[in-house]
């Protein structure tokens, strides 16, 4: 939702456009009958003119509008799955029958629970923790047993960062277009706040016996030393960037995409910087 109220058209008619409510419509319509939706396939269903484009990709001029946009928007892979199975066991439609707290619940047997025995009793609404108390579903209802034997081939591994509770406090309010951090104020959440947290001039002390990995502990502190010498030098930074090593992760086609068009951006960057010393 968040990534639906932030995205922006951009051309000379409609400069830093929103989303309107039927555009927005239309997106998640989408987003609900698909794995995945790309920046190609939004453009078509919003139906824009090749001149516009959207905010968060950048535009390479040696590759085509199509070439540009052929990267992932949004995906909601587990609700898809989900449903084409229901689908599959039940009826074309079954998915259509099921209200919001079935995929809950189903997402959140599939997540906690990784024996096949406990999905089962979960989803049976029949489930016992190790207290020995039972313990009723998200939808407090019972399951057909051809389902819960289907859904035992999916397994989600995943959680958000928000509860189910502050979702459903939020949703309503994202749904209408208002951004995440606006959202938050009007659900009474205070936005980024620490909560007995004193703002401090410089880094505290790495909590080292937190910290099992000695190599982790040491990069930390090291770290801290370098930002602390820096703010006491030239006092607080306005922002600090931290890029972790997760570049490592992505395809080698995709790192090596990644690579060359930062090539490209630093070579465009001195060219222009030679033209404004130039002049």
């Amino acid at each position: 939702m968040d990534k639906l109220s932030r995205l922006r058209i951009l051309s000379k008619d409609r400069p830093n456009s929103k989303l309107t409510n039927e555009e927005r419509e239309l997106a998640l319509n989408a987003l609900f009958n698909k794995k995945e939706i790309r920046y190609q396939d939004l453009r078509k269903l919003l139906k824009l003119s090749d001149s516009e484009r959207f905010n968060e990709l950048y535009y390479d001029r040696s590759k085509t509008l199509n070439k540009n946009e052929d990267k992932t928007f949004l995906s909601l892979e587990g609700q898809y799955n989900i449903r084409k199975l229901m689908e599959s066991v039940e009826e074309s439609e079954a998915a259509t029958h099921y209200r919001p707290v079935d995929f809950d619940t189903i997402a959140y047997a599939l997540t906690v629970f990784k024996d096949d025995q406990d999905i089962r009793d979960y989803l049976s609404n029949d489930y016992v923790n190790q207290n020995g108390k039972r313990v009723r579903n998200l939808a407090n209802r019972k399951y057909e047993d051809v389902l819960i034997e289907a859904l035992l081939g999916l397994s989600f591994s995943k959680f958000g960062h928000l509860s189910l509770k502050a979702l459903h406090k939020l949703l309503p309010y994202m749904e209408k277009g208002i951004p995440y951090h606006e959202a938050c104020e009007k659900a009474g959440y205070h936005f980024n706040e620490r909560v007995g947290k004193d703002k401090q001039l410089l880094l505290p002390v790495i909590p080292a016996g937190e910290i099992r990995n000695p190599v982790v502990a040491r990069s930390l502190s090291q770290t801290r030393k370098v930002i602390n010498g820096i703010i006491k030098r030239y006092g607080s930074p306005l922002y600090i960037y931290i890029e972790l090593a997760r570049e490592m992760g992505r395809p080698y086609a995709e790192r090596r995409d990644l690579k060359k068009n930062n090539i490209i951006r630093i070579a465009r960057s001195m060219t222009r910087r030679g033209h404004i010393f130039a002049n």
